[in-house]
């Protein structure tokens, strides 16, 4: 390294101008970087859903979901599987291993799947597979207004979708809210009974007729041609005509139109959009993730503004979600705070150094910031809120290397030696210190790349960014400030700075005088405040997981307790839309009915279409009233309002979560007898909303609803010459319907729907079922009874078992670990929870397991800095006494948490390891340079005030750039991050001002011994 140090200086020119190409390339790469506003998460699970037709929830499950449980459970990276069966729908979710490769799972899925052709029942759809979970939609338009339907709505969509189809940046599209248009052929039942004829045999008669087969072809003289014949439909007439009997006696022909109404009409229940009130569709759009989505977003507002200008001037178009102007919001936040960070520290070096020696310093961030956005882009992370964090957490670090090596030099150049001799036997002496202090902090983030499953995700820019950030910072240290120093250092003159430090280096150095009268009372007062902290401050720290996202927008979701009728839901949805219009804060309201709209943020979990399901999404302002200060609170009110308003439904009023959305409080019952898991559901719900703090308590204990079952009588069945299949194909014909043939008409198919009138109990009873041994028809009075039944709506199952969630919000102020304890405890004494299992999975677990992962993690960070350490100083006592200052800064950091009222949240502890790796550079450079006035004969006393004197000026100015550095995350807004910038600030002021003391005490100790050091520290008490 001395070699590389000597020509770095001799070769000065050579090294700024390899350095000026550095910046260069850097602030391409940050042209290059793909702007997002949070990480990409991929959810390590995949969706199988699956239609029957008819079904019940019990025949879904043990005829569908139960076989593709046992087909997936067969997985090698399978951790769970939830499932649900409801009518006429199965859908399974896979979860994979936090380690898995999804890919290959995904494959897996696909190919089990496959080959289960055979083991699903007749009439059931082949099961879809949805894989990619994390994908969510970049934006969404809507168009709405001017009372226009569907089809004219849908032309104006698919006029703006194929003018975003040529930009590069989209890598998909998609019209959600259409409704297709189909032939429905309503049979009149009255009709059908006086015929021959069966609902069976007609739909086979449509479907044969529209049939297209290649025909071959004839030789002709220039070779042979291809014979076509025509399709039997081209137009709804044709298919009202068509032929469906001939009367042996007459030869009259008994035409479709004279059984049934035959006409273009829309989809039956199809899922729809509202924007407020009005009917609306929905155009979306995803982004490239290797994109830069603002400029790519710019294209799309000038693509679609173009397009408007042509369409009518009635039609609302209304921007619901547009992730490229949130990113370009966040990132004019971060890059402003990220300046306010560099300006300040720029202005602590000021005040610290002489101007010259500050611009040197100074010049050190932007090459260091500029080389960190050049390995971003060669690693692939991408510049979004994480990302950006880790650079403020870096900025004041990344200047500390600098000011130490600064100083060593002026030092040097101020005894008399030359300017290169200076930079380079400065630099050569003091390299392995700071190359060490800087593995050690880059050692305490090391162990955070490890995190696994979603947080691991969202937070694994950060460490890698921060340590890119010391790499570009040490080299820029050793290389390029010794060549600047070289070309503009002058001797240094007194100011007042200097004064200052100068008074504050004496100050520290009689308190380290005083203490080491009594240096044992001091260590263990030390010590003593460390053990009152852990035991007087923890446990009144609030604990939290992950805090909400910082985006005015929320969404409510909406279960209607008529399960499968969408027109009531829709009626729920225009009542819940009109509420929430009426509150000032609320910008515009945008809901799926039937549908849970498109994925518009990376933690929201996909949710399968339901006709009961609403999902709303509601964009707020809090800056148009006065009445909430955050949305928190606003959140609450609206959940308050609709739970007193609207009735018929469950509506939970949810904020976007930066983690998995699950409720705080989940409680899963397991067992095989459902009237079991019901109870057990019901008394954990009595007792949750008895418990302070809880809302929104809820179980997806499926209530009892009634249906009609169709019970056909073997015995006289069988007499008609009917079979099961007869009577079960009738019915789900008649009521369900059948969409097997297609009509094609100018380029476009259209199904048609073959569907009986039949609207009552009355008229189901009357309807002919026709034999397919006899070809007889006999009514389904004769043969079956038509009763009313009770009817379990859903059924879900969790790792191949029966199972129930019952789940809990927490009021604003209320801990979720408090009420999971307290709920804990009853179940405990004395419940009657025989058959059922009973476990818990809310923040208060998550808490567990990430804060127990973390604790294992600081554990690993302790012994990667130690061996570190051991390597540097050869010694096994020497890194203990450094490793001292790791109790100190968890002291501030933990003192300061309480005292600003910031949660002990998962990124503030994240903080807390990472102030393992800074807070010991103080250290090393005392140890260093104590060791090295013994080296040269000093006393360890003399060598421990000289030392407390000779960095005073590099320890104090590198934790104070660092602080200042931090201080635009400490004052704002983030959630997030604050805790994380209040943790390290306050841990580092505090360990920084105690290891000026107490390592000098502490070296002093392990030179004399404990007992020894007792002893006099008694006997000095005693003489004074």
């Amino acid at each position: 390294m001395q070699r590389l140090i000597e020509t770095a200086v001799k070769q000065r020119r050579i090294v700024l101008f390899l350095a000026a190409a550095a910046a260069l390339f850097g602030l391409f790469s940050y042209q290059m970087l793909p702007k997002q506003e949070n990480p990409m998460i991929k959810i390590n699970a995949a969706m199988v859903t699956t239609h029957y037709p008819g079904a019940t929830p019990e025949e879904v499950e043990s005829l569908i979901t139960r076989e593709i449980e046992d087909v997936l459970s067969e997985m090698d990276d399978l951790k769970q599987l939830f499932s649900d069966s409801a009518a006429g729908l199965s859908v399974v979710f896979a979860i994979y291993q936090d380690d898995a490769d999804i890919d290959k799972a995904n494959q897996q899925v696909r190919e089990k799947l496959e080959n289960m052709k055979g083991r699903l029942p007749e009439g059931s759809s082949h099961p879809a597979i949805a894989t990619n979970l994390g994908e969510s939609a970049g934006f969404m338009i809507s168009l709405s207004g001017g009372s226009y339907s569907n089809e004219q709505l849908t032309a104006f969509g698919e006029t703006m979708e194929a003018a975003l189809r040529g930009i590069n940046g989209l890598y998909k599209t998609t019209l959600l809210g259409t409704v297709e248009k189909q032939v429905a052929v309503e049979i009149k039942q009255a009709e059908l009974n006086q015929v021959g004829l069966s609902l069976r045999e007609l739909n086979e008669l449509l479907w044969g007729q529209q049939l297209e087969m290649p025909a071959g072809s004839l030789p002709y003289d220039a070779g042979p041609l291809t014979v076509t014949t025509e399709t039997a439909y081209r137009t709804v007439a044709d298919v009202a005509g068509q032929v469906v009997a001939v009367s042996p006696e007459t030869g009259s022909l008994l035409k479709l139109k004279d059984l049934a109404r035959v006409e273009m009409a829309y989809e039956e229940d199809a899922a729809s959009i509202l924007q407020g009130e009005a009917p609306a569709l929905l155009l979306a759009g995803y982004f490239r993730e290797d994109q830069n989505m603002i400029p790519v977003g710019k294209e799309v507002r000038q693509q679609l503004a173009a397009v408007a200008e042509q369409l009518p001037p009635d039609l609302v178009i209304t921007e619901v979600t547009f992730q490229p102007r949130d990113v370009e919001r966040s990132m004019t936040h971060f890059i402003g705070s990220l300046l306010m960070g560099m300006g300040l520290v720029v202005v602590m070096i000021l005040m610290g150094m002489g101007l010259r020696n500050a611009l040197v310093v100074s010049a050190g961030i932007p090459l260091a910031v500029l080389g960190t956005f050049s390995l971003m882009r060669v690693t692939a992370i991408t510049f979004q809120s994480v990302s950006l964090a880790g650079l403020m957490i870096a900025l004041g670090m990344i200047v500390d290397n600098n000011i130490v090596i600064s100083d060593a030099i002026q030092n040097r150049f101020d005894e008399g030696v030359d300017r290169e001799t200076a930079a380079i036997e400065a630099v050569g002496e003091i390299a392995i210190p700071v190359f060490t202090s800087t593995l050690t902090t880059m050692a305490a983030f090391l162990p955070l790349m490890f995190i696994s499953g979603d947080v691991g995700q969202f937070m694994h820019s950060l460490p890698r960014v921060v340590m890119f950030a010391l790499m570009a910072s040490f080299l820029t240290a050793i290389l390029v400030t010794p060549a600047f120093m070289t070309l503009t250092m002058t001797p240094r003159k007194q100011r007042f700075s200097d004064e200052v430090l100068a008074k504050g280096s004496r100050f520290f150095v009689r308190l380290l005088q005083k203490s080491a009268r009594q240096k044992g009372w001091v260590l263990l007062a030390v010590g003593g405040f460390f053990l009152l902290t852990m035991a007087g401050v923890v446990p009144r720290l609030p604990l939290a997981f992950f805090p909400k996202a910082d985006k005015e927008v929320l969404y409510v979701e909406t279960y209607v307790e008529r399960a499968g009728d969408i027109e009531k839901t829709e009626v729920i949805a225009r009542q819940i839309n009109a509420l929430l219009e009426a509150e000032p804060e609320v910008v515009q309201v945008t809901t799926g009915v039937g549908t849970p709209l498109l994925k518009f943020y990376t933690t929201m979990m996909p949710v399968a279409p339901q006709p009961e399901l609403t999902r709303a999404i509601v964009t707020f302002d809090l800056g148009r009233s006065q009445r909430f200060t955050t949305k928190d609170q606003l959140a609450m009110h609206l959940q308050d309002q609709l739970d007193a308003q609207v009735a018929g439904a469950r509506t939970t009023v949810r904020l976007l979560e930066l983690s998995d959305p699950a409720s705080p409080v989940t409680i899963r019952l397991r067992g095989e007898s459902l009237n079991q898991l019901k109870h057990v559901a019901m008394e954990v719900e009595q007792a949750l909303k008895n418990l302070p703090g809880t809302m929104n308590v809820a179980s997806n204990a499926s209530d009892s609803a009634y249906q009609y079952q169709v019970t056909v009588a073997g015995d006289q069945a069988a007499l008609a010459g009917l079979m099961h299949a007869d009577v079960q194909q009738e019915v789900s014909l008649a009521l369900f319907g059948s969409r097997r043939a297609v009509l094609r008409q100018e380029g476009k198919a259209y199904g048609i729907q073959v569907k009986s009138d039949i609207a009552t109990v009355a008229d189901l009873e009357q309807m002919g079922i026709k034999s397919s041994l006899t070809g007889e028809k006999v009514p389904l009075v004769q043969v079956a009874e038509v009763k009313l039944v009770p009817q379990i709506e859903r059924i879900s199952r969790f790792n191949q078992e029966r199972s129930v969630v019952v789940t809990s919000d927490i009021r604003p102020g209320y801990s979720a670990v408090a009420v999971s304890n307290a709920l804990e405890e009853q179940i405990k004494n004395g419940w009657d929870t025989q058959g059922v299992t009973v476990s818990f999975e809310g923040e208060r677990e998550d808490i567990d397991d990430n804060f127990s992962h973390m604790g294992i993690l600081g554990f690993f960070t302790l012994c990667l800095i130690y061996a570190i350490l051991l390597m540097e100083f050869k010694s096994f006592r020497d890194p203990l006494m450094i490793l001292f200052t790791v109790p100190l800064s968890m002291t501030g950091a933990l003192l300061g948490l309480w005292l600003f009222r910031q949660p002990l949240s998962l990124t503030a502890l994240l903080g807390i390891i990472s102030l393992m790796g800074i807070v010991v550079n103080n250290a090393i450079l005392l140890v260093d340079h104590i060791k090295g006035g013994r080296r040269q004969g000093k006393t360890g006393e003399k060598a421990c005030y000289d030392a407390v004197q000779m960095r005073f000026r590099p320890i104090v100015l590198s934790t104070v750039t660092t602080i200042m550095g931090l201080m635009p995350l400490a004052l704002s807004t983030s959630e997030l991050f604050k805790p994380m910038a209040i943790a390290l600030i306050c841990g580092l002021l505090l360990a920084t001002l105690l290891t000026l003391v107490m390592i000098p005490l502490l070296y002093q100790w392990m030179e004399e011994g404990f007992t020894g050091m007792m002893k006099a520290s008694v006997h000095e008490t005693f003489e004074e």
